[in-house]
């Protein structure tokens, strides 16, 4: 799981040197593929799982690099990784859609996330909320670089865990308009399908 998680903290922006930190790591409940086995979305934003604003465009080049960092795939539920931003105001959002192999609490999958991450950037006020559809949110921060973090955490009814995590971040050149929109894009998130 750990590098699955990874793909979040590389796909934003935030630099693609933690997932050598992860060489080898990963969680029995979402054991690392030999290669991903899902292309990085975001060419269609009618299937976003946020509201986009309108000139955010889809970055699959940025995805594409997220889903190498994350080296995960379940070819029953693949990992996705898509990104949306615009350039000229410096905003960006990456949504990762990964569901594990086998039984595992939610809130052990959030911890595991928070501990990743806090591998690759500075973190801010976590908050784990469990339930029915489990809730984390935080700040994320890497130097210039600052944004929010949304996850969404269900465990289908085989208790296989199924998470929604969505970090929109944006640099210094437009961080009031920047921050307004990601407390929309995040607010926005939907909780991961439960699979029939």
């Amino acid at each position: 799981m750990r590098r699955a998680l990874l793909a979040l903290g590389c796909a934003v922006g935030f630099g693609c040197d933690a997932p050598a930190r992860a060489q080898g790591s990963g969680s029995a409940a979402l054991a690392p593929a030999p290669a991903p086995v899902a292309a990085p979305g975001g060419a269609d934003d009618a299937t976003a799982p946020v509201t986009l604003p309108k000139a955010w465009l889809p970055l699959a080049a940025v995805a594409e690099a997220g889903l190498v960092a994350a080296d995960h795939g379940n070819a029953a539920h693949p990992t996705v990784v898509r990104t949306w931003g615009d350039a000229g105001l410096g905003c960006f959002v990456t949504v990762v859609d990964i569901t594990g192999t086998r039984a595992e609490q939610v809130a052990e999958l959030a911890a595991e996330l928070e501990t990743t991450l806090r591998a690759a950037v500075d973190v801010e006020g976590w908050a784990f909320t469990d339930g029915a559809v489990a809730e984390v949110t935080a700040t994320i921060v890497r130097g210039t670089m600052r944004g929010a973090l949304r996850a969404r955490l269900i465990a289908e009814p085989t208790g296989v865990p199924h998470a929604a995590v969505a970090s929109c971040f944006y640099n210094d050149r437009e961080p009031v308009r920047c921050q307004a929109a990601c407390t929309t894009v995040l607010s926005s998130l939907e909780a991961p399908k439960v699979t029939p």
